[in-house]
């Protein structure tokens, strides 16, 4: 039997500002550190997010490679590979 250790909103982001050098996510209140991209899934997420920013008006978007995080709830944070975001929000 497995024994799952539960943290809150608050120590998640707690986790994910002090080791900034990992990539921490929160799946349904257990932090888990995202998996690696292979070398293809890194050039598509890149030059997914190239074509993007070359085409969206930055005044009005961001975007993201795998650094942005998408909070579902207070219990789920999810790092997407590539993520585009409102100017006003960021």
């Amino acid at each position: 039997m497995a024994i799952v250790n539960r943290i809150s909103e608050q120590e998640y982001r707690e986790l994910a500002l002090n080791e900034s050098d990992r990539l921490w996510e929160l799946w349904d209140g257990v932090p888990r550190e995202k998996p690696l991209m292979s070398m293809k899934h890194e050039d598509v997420a890149s030059y997914l997010g190239a074509a993007l920013i070359i085409h969206l008006d930055r005044r009005h978007y961001r975007v993201d490679i795998n650094g942005g995080r998408a909070r579902l709830s207070t219990h789920s944070y999810f790092i997407p590979d590539v993520v585009v975001i409102p100017a006003a929000l960021k």
